[in-house]
């Protein structure tokens, strides 16, 4: 299981293995994420449900992922970057994480098709940049100065 049994019981909380892999299917394979899933549920209530795993970790993220295409998208790259940054430095989600939300979100914006495949060869570009050891930082400004409008 993807938290042992001696952290939860330490934390006093009351989960099951259902919840347990529904945090490590949101948390998508990143430890880090499920960590902070699991934190944040925790500090809502001892009882982690599906339903406070399903508040806490996609819709929010997801939501405030596409608030930064819709901004990059309108000109407003400093609020796009800030956002970012807010995404990356307090709610602890990786460059990569945010990469990926934006390649599910990008279905919903009100752009034309062509913008979204533009989007979506920006995305994997920098995604591949951070994996060959690009610093995450930079790469998600590069991608979003490609993405704002000038």
């Amino acid at each position: 299981s993807l938290f042992d049994t001696w952290t939860i019981a330490a934390q006093n909380l009351d989960v099951n293995e259902e919840v347990l892999h529904l945090i490590a299917d949101a948390a998508e394979g990143d430890v880090r994420r499920a960590e902070n899933i699991m934190q944040s549920c925790s500090a809502l209530s001892s009882k982690i449900t599906s339903e406070l795993v399903l508040q806490v970790s996609k819709p929010f993220h997801q939501e405030k992922v596409k608030e930064v295409l819709e901004n990059a998208l309108k000109g407003s790259f400093l609020v796009a970057k800030e956002k970012t940054l807010n995404l990356m430095l307090y709610d602890g989600f990786s460059a990569l994480d945010i990469i990926k939300t934006m390649q599910k979100v990008i279905w919903e914006l009100e752009v034309s098709d062509r913008e979204k495949l533009n989007i979506i060869e920006r995305t994997a570009e920098i995604e591949f940049r951070i994996v060959e050891g690009g610093d995450e930082f930079i790469q998600i400004e590069a991608l979003l100065a490609g993405i704002t409008k000038k």
